[in-house]
C-alpha cells in the first residue's frame, strides 16, 4: 500500500466518523420536533376539552336552578335533602373547623392574668363574680387581654362523706389547674382548706404577705392554721369576713377563707389582688 493509500484510510475513517455524529444530531432533532408537535397537540385538545366541562358545568346548574323552582315547598326542601344532604354536611363541618380554629387562635391573642376558683358557695345560684371581676381589673390595671378567670359552682365534700360524682369532679379539676400552675386563689370553707391544706397546696401567707397586711391579720385574729405534709402549722389562709367581698359578689360561704396555691405562677398579681381585696370595706 501507497503511503498515499496509508494516509487516505484514516481521514476516510474520520469523515465516517463525522458524518455519523451528525446524522444522530440531525435524528435527535427530529425527535424532539415530533414530541413538541405532539405534546402542543395534547394541550390543545386538553383546552378545548376544559372549555366544554366548564360550559357543561354552567348548563348543569342553570338546568338544576330552574327545576328547583318549579317545586312545591315540600318537594324542594326533600329534593334538597335527599341529593345534596352530604354537601349540606360536608360545608357545615368545613364551617365548624374553621370556626373552632378561629376562635383558638383568637384565644391565644389574650393572656391569663389570675385564676380563682370558689368552692362550696352556698347562695343557691344567686351570686355574680361579673361585677366583682371587672372592678379587680380595673384596679390591678389590666387591658382589655388580660383575663381573670373564676371558677364558681365548685361543691367538695372534703370528709369524704356522701362525696358525689360532682364533688369529684371538683376535685379533678382543683386538681388539674393546680398541677398545671393555672390556679392562683380559692375562697373555700374552711373544711376545704383543711383538706387541702394537709397535702401542702397553699403558701404561708405569714411569708407571703406584706407586713401592714400581715399585722392587721394578726391582731384581728384573721389567719386560719392548718398542719401541712410535714405535720407543720402553717397560715394557710385569711378570712374575708372584713371586706366587701361577701356583698360584691353574693357568694355565701360561711365564714369565706383565701388561700393562694402553692404552684401559682401570678404570685406578683395575686398579692395585689388580695391587697385590693382587703382596701374594699
Amino acid at each position: 500500500m501507497s503511503a498515499y493509500a496509508a494516509a487516505y484510510f484514516p481521514l476516510r475513517s474520520l469523515h465516517c466518523i463525522i458524518l455519523s455524529v451528525k446524522m444522530e444530531r440531525v435524528v435527535a432533532g427530529i425527535c424532539i420536533f415530533k414530541l413538541y408537535c405532539r405534546c402542543n397537540e395534547r394541550r390543545k385538545i386538553q383546552d378545548v376539552n376544559l372549555k366544554g366541562i366548564h360550559h357543561g358545568t354552567e348548563k348543569d346548574i342553570k338546568s338544576e336552578l330552574e327545576k328547583i323552582k318549579q317545586m312545591s315547598g315540600k318537594d324542594r326542601i326533600w329534593y334538597i335533602y335527599e341529593y345534596y344532604k352530604f354537601h349540606i354536611v360536608a360545608v357545615i363541618l368545613a364551617f365548624t373547623l374553621l370556626w373552632v380554629v378561629g376562635s383558638s387562635l383568637y384565644r391565644q391573642t389574650f393572656t391569663t392574668r389570675l385564676t380563682f376558683a370558689i368552692v362550696n358557695d352556698r347562695s343557691g345560684g344567686e351570686s355574680s363574680m361579673d361585677g366583682f371581676e371587672n372592678s379587680l381589673k380595673e384596679a390591678l390595671g389590666f387591658g382589655k387581654k388580660d383575663l381573670i378567670e373564676i371558677n364558681s359552682g365548685l361543691f367538695i365534700n372534703a370528709d369524704g362523706s356522701q362525696s358525689s360524682e360532682y364533688s369529684y369532679a371538683s376535685m379533678a379539676k382543683i386538681a388539674a389547674l393546680a398541677a398545671g400552675g393555672d390556679l392562683d386563689i380559692i375562697i373555700a370553707d374552711a373544711k376545704t382548706l383543711e383538706h387541702y391544706g394537709s397535702q401542702g397546696a397553699f403558701l404561708d401567707l405569714k411569708e407571703f404577705l406584706p407586713q401592714d397586711l400581715l399585722e392587721r391579720a394578726e391582731k384581728e385574729d384573721l389567719f386560719f392554721y392548718t398542719d401541712n405534709e410535714k405535720g407543720q402549722s402553717t397560715a394557710a389562709a385569711i378570712s374575708l369576713e372584713p371586706t366587701a367581698f361577701s356583698d360584691m359578689t353574693g357568694v355565701s360561704i360561711q365564714p369565706p377563707y383565701l388561700a393562694v396555691i402553692a404552684s401559682s405562677q401570678h404570685t406578683e398579681d395575686t398579692l395585689r389582688a388580695i391587697q385590693w381585696l382587703f382596701d374594699q370595706k
